[in-house]
């Protein structure tokens, strides 16, 4: 597993076995376990079939369709590492996440086990005042700073100063405590930074279905959209450089890849791999995002094979085409 010091990021980060990090843990500080696959680890061998009766926990049904998820445990591995997005958390009193937007913007949940925890939240909208990419240990001087929650009181909000000088903008923050058993929701853009005030431990999963992959979708986008536009000027000498790897779009892929760690014909497989379950809603949410896909100059091959797997789909739902 992947043991930090006291942020949960990867620098001064290093792996080592559970049972040398748990041997470490009692009375160690600023010692935190992240990403742990042990979903995925209790899974491993388990018919496809079977995945959902297996693991240590099953999720709610409320929270809905995780088709994430769905996507990588039956072997899409367009993300990432190819490795899920369901994980567990261990840190000792005062470690804590930086600041961040949870991965291709998609929802998550945090389920506490054990232990107190503190979550800092920036609604999307106050996002943009704090520049193209925050930096993620700008909450951890004003947690130290900051007025403890009055006694009795679990939540409220604070507003705080980012930048220096003139530039100096202010930012709201909502701050509320979540103890053993709590829940907590992370809709999709909203950057957190979350600090365990006692040991604790959590379950972590990052999840998609049909009411954010159009968000997540323009979010792809806008990111694709971008890397052509700075790329513009070589276009032609990378489509002569990388003519054996898919020239120009190959590399454009590969570059979105291995920046964001995903790319445009990841997404389409995994829009179309939901396509076979999709119900009504669920199809007219994937075309949606298909058709957002369509004017990228690059990365689109697999549009026409998700399109024909829709219509598939329509005519098993009885849907007019």
């Amino acid at each position: 597993v992947v043991v930090c010091d006291e942020a949960a990021e990867e620098e001064g980060c290093t792996e080592m076995p559970v049972r040398d990090f748990l041997a470490r843990f009692d009375g160690a500080a600023g010692l935190y376990l992240k990403d742990w696959h042990l979903q995925a680890a209790m899974e491993r061998g388990a018919p496809a079939a079977d995945l959902a009766d297996c693991g240590f926990y099953r999720t709610p049904e409320w929270l809905g369709d995780d088709w994430l998820n769905a996507y990588v445990r039956r072997g899409g591995a367009g993300f990432g590492s190819g490795e899920d997005y369901r994980f567990v958390y261990i840190g000792t009193a005062r470690t804590y996440t930086p600041f961040h937007t949870d991965v291709f913007g998609s929802y998550s949940w945090s389920l506490s086990l054990t232990g107190v925890k503190e979550w800092w939240f920036v609604s999307p909208d106050d996002m943009p005042k704090l520049g193209a990419e925050p930096p993620p240990h700008w909450l951890r001087k004003a947690h130290a700073a900051a007025v403890p929650l009055p006694p009795g009181e679990d939540y409220d909000c604070v507003t705080l100063s980012f930048g220096e000088g003139e530039k100096a903008v202010n930012v709201p923050v909502l701050r509320f405590t979540q103890r053993p058993g709590d829940m907590v929701f992370v809709p999709s853009g909203w950057g957190h930074q979350v600090w365990n005030a006692t040991p604790c431990l959590s379950i972590n999963h990052n999840w998609c279905n049909r009411h954010n992959v159009a968000r997540m979708t323009e979010l792809l986008v806008v990111e694709a959209s971008y890397l052509d536009r700075q790329l513009l000027d070589v276009k032609e000498l990378l489509e002569e450089q990388h003519a054996e790897a898919g020239g120009y779009a190959g590399h454009c892929e590969w570059l979105l890849h291995n920046a964001q760690a995903w790319n445009v014909a990841a997404w389409v497989e995994m829009l179309a791999a939901w396509v076979p379950r999709a119900d009504v809603r669920d199809l007219m949410q994937i075309v949606a995002c298909l058709l957002l896909l369509e004017p990228l100059p690059w990365g689109t091959q697999g549009l026409a094979r998700a399109m024909r797997a829709v219509d598939v789909r329509r005519g098993e739902l009885g849907m007019a085409s």
